[in-house]
């Protein structure tokens, strides 16, 4: 890939954004990033930008310049000498500021043996620049995309543990009271 000046941004080529109502985050593919590149953050998004495992800093809404240690005239000699690719290798990661609806359902067994099934709603939203550094240590990317189908299988045991708690210690009695 040629080491070219970009726009780095979340806007597909039709200006849909890929951060949709179920997208908490989103890895942005191209790794070789140049100084001059632009980091586009829209409105409701922060963006992360980390090299080599180490962050760089943490974007609010706004553009700003990418600043790397490649140099235009030694670009070219380096990325031949590396076979092709940038060793300068940049991630930008972008979190979803708006609440995400996620779900969670399963069965619960009673102290009476009686199996119930629950569900429950909750959501997720990271509003500061700590929570956004906190999800990307926290959960890991299996694509480039982490869904709030995810953060429901991640957090998924824990909900279960809590409800098995409840379930385990209610009697029967005072859970048939509050079905509706």
């Amino acid at each position: 890939m040629a080491l070219t000046r970009q726009v780095v941004s979340t806007l597909n080529a039709d200006g849909t954004d890929v951060m949709g109502p179920t997208v908490l985050a989103f890895h942005y593919p191209d790794q070789n990033l140049v100084s001059g590149s632009l980091l586009t953050v829209e409105a409701n998004h922060l963006a992360v930008l980390k090299s080599r495992g180490a962050v760089l800093g943490v974007y609010d809404t706004g553009q700003y310049p990418i600043q790397t240690p490649d140099k235009p005239l030694l670009g070219s000699f380096v990325t031949g000498f590396f076979g092709g690719q940038s060793p300068w290798q940049y991630e930008v990661l972008y979190v979803n500021r708006a609440k995400l609806l996620v779900r969670n359902t399963g069965l619960a067994t009673s102290a009476e043996m009686a199996e119930m099934s629950y569900q429950v709603e909750y959501y997720v939203h990271v509003d500061t620049k700590e929570g956004a550094l906190k999800l990307i240590t926290h959960m890991p990317f299996a694509k480039h995309f982490i869904g709030t189908d995810e953060v429901a299988s991640y957090a998924g045991p824990v909900v279960e543990q809590a409800i098995n708690q409840v379930v385990q210690v209610t009697p029967m009695e005072k859970i048939n009271e509050h079905i509706h």
